[in-house]
């Protein structure tokens, strides 16, 4: 740790107050029982070391976050009535990365069995000194959930220094988060020297200012936070040229840097696809012989060719030595497989070995290359794109596709180790994942509960296309990714979103005294509504990441100001109006706010049954989602908008008919590719919920190739309609694509 860093910490130690244990440790220990009085740190404190050598690098870490604290490394010497014990012990009841923390007023005893159990302890003691010298006594028994606890860093699209990189592995080990996974290379730029194929970093490590590039300097003007980062531009010829690369050496001292904070380096060299930058610099690699962009994907490695392996394996061969992981990520996601189509010799091979389509194909490319990795002692990591052509159990599963949430499930029961990673809410890189979203990854839960020994755990992604610099990235990184740490590390019946909040508003002072400069955006409004049908309303109450903040509300869709009311839990809203709730600090209104239209109609708090089921990456509220009263907002990621890839098949039972007057169900379209309108919504009635007859079918008149986001409510009056149950059929006419729908409303 630098001068300026010790600087730093310790103005920060002597300005902030003392604080309880409970608010201090994060994330949240498995066994924590506190007692009275406490431990005195100062310079008269000894520290005694039995661990027979195993623990130098967690004593050295303990002496400088101490340094740090009083100025002073601790002495040496006999047992004293205030001093440090670290002790190796072997524990027979608990795991063996565990540790175990008692604190007297005479004493810190740091009992380990292994050196990462010994860091897990240290990490925990630091942040018990992060604010005071004075520790209460307690008991802590602790030890992670999961073996995956981790990061991603795309440093293709934009390229970050090994200095940063440093940085995170010191603030992951801190939160106890184990995996560092860098995305090295991409369509946009190949990050890792290669000394057998000096081409890859001579010719592709640096590019033509690209439309990624373009994005940020458009938007460097509204927050110059955002701009690239000027070291990694240089002219050549004329022209601005953008990149950067890790040597040999730089990587073999991160290596080294890494694993005394117990963190492992994960490299990922994604292939088949996302290889323009390696056939950029050895163009014969694809299967035209020309770089070149297919219907979405860039064009990639052709699995004819045999020296397409011998450069797999050349590069390979030299991450294994750089790298002493026993994981590697080979990417295999995203796979334009067109040029394979039209290749003779691909379909030569398809023919020779009785493949069936190019999902096979890239099947036979992922397995070969992972056998010649699992022969040389590796376990493999690919992306759940995989799961598309029934690749060996045996590979571990990263699992990212939101939009298809069934994923998790099949990668479970075809017996894949499986790492969780969903673009919603884990890509930090997006400005809509939200800390309770992290905090509360139900489908997470729901797998671990199935089988834990397969969830190995979850990590964050930052994908860089509009990250130009490495202090944006920050920004989106923390503090949400101490919701990540949580939910890995702590086990689910030890969680708690109020406690985590406050732990985290304590974290944050000592992210922005490293110089994190944390955004400063309102944290996002989660809204829990409950149908009140004795009061003819909806009852409102909001979820969010500031402690007892000052919410106030309007219902006419107007922005909330000081003179509007205050918002208090379990608001009750009656009738069609538009709520707009936001959060207001020192006078000003923080963005963004929570918008909705709210209508308590006739099918509000009805029982729904689903004829036909929902996509799983999309459930909304479930059962209730479309009957409750809540309109969503204007992208289908909204948690209000439920999802289908087959039809919508719905009975809604009305329990009474009358003074039916009319109903609306509001779909959206982003075309001309994403997601689609209905081509027609039929309505119909029943007595016995079983025997429908059709009322009325609503069709569809929105251009399925029109761009851009449509909204339309299929709208028809239900005068004259009779029967207990109504019955709306969407049919989806663009079959495997979306129709997405946010309620049913009748009056």
């Amino acid at each position: 740790m630098n001068k300026k860093h010790l600087f730093k910490l310790v103005l920060l130690f002597t300005l902030l107050s003392p604080i309880s244990l409970t608010a201090q440790i994060l994330p949240r220990p498995v066994s924590a029982v506190n007692g009275k009085g406490e431990f005195n740190l100062d310079v008269n404190t000894k520290i005694i070391v039995e661990d027979n050598g195993s623990f130098t690098n967690e004593v050295f870490a303990l002496q400088e976050a101490i340094y740090s604290k009083i100025g002073a490394f601790l002495g040496q010497g006999m047992q004293s009535k205030n001093h440090i014990l670290i002790k190796k012990t072997d524990f027979k009841d608990i795991p063996d990365n565990a540790y175990k923390l008692t604190v007297t007023s005479e004493q810190i005893l740091l009992e380990a069995e292994t050196s990462e159990g010994a860091n897990y302890g240290v990490q925990s003691i630091k942040q018990l000194l992060q604010k005071n010298t004075k520790i209460q006594t307690t008991t802590i028994v602790d030890y992670p959930a999961y073996p995956w606890r981790g990061l991603m860093l795309d440093v293709s699209r934009h390229f970050y220094p090994v200095e940063y990189l440093k940085q995170q592995i010191r603030l992951l080990s801190y939160y106890k988060m184990n995996k560092l996974h860098i995305h090295l290379s991409d369509d946009e730029g190949w990050r890792l020297e290669i000394k057998s194929l000096p081409e890859l970093t001579q010719k592709s490590a640096w590019r033509d200012m690209n439309r990624h590039d373009s994005a940020v300097i458009r938007r460097t003007p509204v927050d110059s936070r955002i701009k690239l980062d000027s070291r990694f531009l240089q002219e050549v010829d004329g022209r601005m040229r953008y990149g950067g690369f890790y040597t040999q050496d730089e990587i073999r001292d991160l290596v080294q840097y890494a694993a005394k904070y117990h963190v492992e380096l994960i490299p990922e060299i994604d292939m088949p696809g996302h290889m323009m930058a390696a056939i950029l610099a050895y163009p014969e690699l694809c299967s035209t012989g020309k770089p070149s962009w297919g219907q979405v994907f860039s064009q990639p490695l052709c699995p004819a060719k045999q020296e397409v392996f011998t450069f797999v394996k050349t590069v390979l061969d030299e991450v294994m030595s750089l790298f002493p992981s026993k994981y590697i990520h080979m990417g295999a996601d995203e796979v334009d497989k067109t040029t394979w189509l039209e290749s003779e010799s691909c379909q030569a091979l398809m023919k020779e070995n009785g493949m069936k389509d190019v999902n096979e194909l890239q099947t036979w490319f992922v397995e070969r290359v992972a056998n010649y990795l699992k022969k040389n002692g590796k376990e493999v990591i690919v992306w759940d794109d995989v799961l598309d052509g029934h690749i060996s159990s045996d590979l571990n599963v990263m699992y990212w596709r939101d939009w298809k949430a069934n994923i998790p499930y099949e990668s479970i029961e075809s017996e894949h180790p499986t790492i969780f990673c969903p673009g919603t809410p884990l890509y930090l890189s997006r400005r809509d994942s939200a800390l309770y979203d992290i905090y509360h990854l139900r489908s997470f839960q729901e797998l671990t509960l199935k089988r834990k020994d397969l969830v190995k755990g979850a990590q964050a992604n930052v994908w860089a296309e509009q990250i130009g610099n490495s202090d944006w990235a920050n920004i989106l990184i923390w503090p949400r990714l101490l919701a990540l740490a949580e939910l890995t590390w702590t086990p689910f019946e030890r969680r708690d979103w109020e406690d985590f909040k406050r732990r985290v508003s304590t974290q944050r002072e000592l992210l922005e005294s490293l110089g994190i400069d944390l955004a400063k955006e309102s944290p996002f409004l989660t809204v829990v509504q409950t149908p009140d049908e004795e009061s003819k309303g909806i009852r409102f109450h909001f979820e969010h990441e500031k402690i007892d903040p000052q919410l106030y509300y309007t219902l006419d869709g107007s922005e909330p100001n000081l003179k509007s009311k205050p918002f208090s839990d379990n608001l009750l809203v009656k009738g069609p109006a538009i709520l707009s709730v936001g959060i207001i600090e020192d006078g000003k209104l923080l963005t963004p706010i929570f918008k909705r239209p709210v209508d308590y109609h006739k099918a509000v708090g009805k029982k729904v049954s689903y004829l036909q089921p929902w996509n799983k990456a999309y459930p909304a509220a479930y059962e209730s989602s479309l009957t409750n009263g809540l309109q969503g907002a204007d992208y289908y990621k909204d948690v209000n908008w439920q999802g289908f890839t087959n039809d919508l098949e719905v009975v809604i039972d009305l329990e009474d008919t009358k003074n039916l007057k009319d109903i609306s169900i509001r779909f959206m379209q982003i075309g001309p590719e994403e997601v689609f309108m209905p081509g027609s919504v039929e309505i119909s009635f029943s007595n016995d919920g079983q025997n429908f007859k059709t009322f009325k079918t609503i069709e569809n008149d929105v251009d399925p190739q029109k761009r851009g986001l449509v909204m339309k409510n299929f709208t028809t009056s239900l005068k004259g309609a009779k029967g207990r149950y109504l019955k709306v059929h969407a049919k989806n006419v663009h079959k495997n694509q979306f129709i997405f729908t946010d309620e049913i409303i009748i009056h």
